[in-house]
């Protein structure tokens, strides 16, 4: 499960989730044009999750770039 909402990470989304190690944010960042895409974990995502989604993304045109930490902004915007 992917959130995309910037506003919200996911660790203030999952208490009511089962398997924490299945969420992730995923935010699509604009212009569109510019493809890229974050991924963001808040430490419960498993490994296989983000490799999984990033070849996924990367088939359909977005380039997927993993975030280091949480965050409540877009790492884009941080910059």
């Amino acid at each position: 499960m992917a959130t995309n909402s910037s506003s919200y990470p996911s660790s203030e989304v999952i208490d009511e989730v089962e398997h924490r190690e299945r969420v992730l944010n995923m935010h699509f960042l604009t212009p569109p044009g510019s493809r890229a895409c974050e991924l963001m974990s808040c430490g419960h995502t498993e490994a296989v999750a983000f490799e999984r989604l990033k070849a996924t993304l990367s088939r359909h045109g977005p380039a997927p770039f993993r975030a280091h930490a949480e965050s409540r902004s877009l790492i884009h915007n941080q910059i």
